[in-house]
């Protein structure tokens, strides 16, 4: 007589290999994600280059019409012009530049300071998205509401008196013909962060209590700032200079630093334009007398460092 076999089979899994598989989707978790994150900061930093590409050839560009460099007080009539306005014929906005009133920079034109340009952005930077800043009252009336942000800023110079960048905060007008440190090793534009954890207890400590918006370091991204002090890169401290605990009982200076100093959030590092429209990475091990080398036009500096 046969004997009929039953078969049990098993549903499901046990607790312990639920936890073995839970373990190895974590692992290769664990191993994607950096991979994930340098594709996209690749991305971002390669954008970012594209970005100061841009910028750079807008510049020559400029330069071919105008005989000089952009600069807000160059030429004559637009003395109250953000650096952006100047180049907004060249970065296909010629309309942000039609808009733009300079006999009332901040009434008519109030609603175009609040405009965000893709060009003007690092995708690596910590900023909003969009990328703007809503002012509270009473700045609201005098800038607007809202004030678009960038990421980049022109080079003022080596120091924060010396006027010898190519893009001086007294509007001198500079030609390509007057960089004669030469414009493989002298700096257009650089990248500029936001990112200052400190900035806004430094600025309240400055100003004896909250400072808004100006405590902000975004605000002082604000693209309408070109045309002021602060829109400017000077090479005063290193690259990714950030402030540090303990502040000064006076930090007016440091501040001051940190609103002109060029940096990002890539890592080790951040991009520049240079004179002749190349764009490179310098690391943060870069020297701060290698930068102010090469944020020099005539400096005659013999630069020994490799960048």
């Amino acid at each position: 007589m046969r004997e009929e076999t039953h078969v049990r089979w098993r549903q499901g899994f046990t607790l312990i290999e639920l936890l073995v598989v839970i373990a190895i989707i974590a692992v290769l978790i664990g191993l994607l994600l950096p991979a994930i994150q340098k594709v996209r900061e690749a991305a971002s930093r390669a954008q970012c280059q594209n970005n100061l590409k841009q910028l750079a050839l807008a510049c020559h560009d400029y330069h071919d019409t105008y005989q000089a460099l952009p600069n807000p007080q160059f030429p004559g009539g637009r003395s109250s012009s953000p650096l952006t306005i100047e180049l907004a014929p060249f970065i296909e906005q010629g309309a942000l530049a039609q808009g733009w009133s300079n006999s009332d920079p901040f009434g008519s034109s109030q609603r175009l300071g609040g405009t965000t340009l893709r060009v003007l952005v690092c995708p690596s930077d910590a900023l909003p998205s969009p990328p703007q800043l809503a002012l509270p009252a009473p700045y609201d009336s005098t800038w607007g509401p809202l004030v678009g942000l960038k990421s980049y800023k022109p080079n003022g110079g080596a120091r924060k008196s010396a006027l010898d960048g190519v893009v001086p905060a007294d509007g001198t007008p500079v030609r390509l013909t007057d960089i004669t440190d030469g414009t493989s090793s002298t700096l257009l534009l650089g990248e500029w962060s936001c990112f200052d954890p400190l900035f806004t207890t430094a600025m309240d400590q400055l100003f004896g209590g909250p400072a808004a918006p100006i405590d902000n370091l975004q605000f002082w991204g604000a693209w309408v700032q070109f045309s002021r002090n602060q829109g400017y890169g000077i090479a005063a401290v290193g690259i990714n200079f950030r402030l540090s605990a303990p502040l000064p009982d006076d930090p007016e200076s440091i501040v001051q630093e940190r609103q002109y100093a060029y940096g990002s959030l890539h890592p080790g590092g951040a991009n520049f334009a240079f004179a002749d429209g190349s764009v490179r990475f310098l690391s943060n091990s870069l020297t701060l007398i290698t930068l102010q080398n090469l944020s020099t036009r005539a400096g005659g500096e013999v630069i020994t460092q490799d960048y």
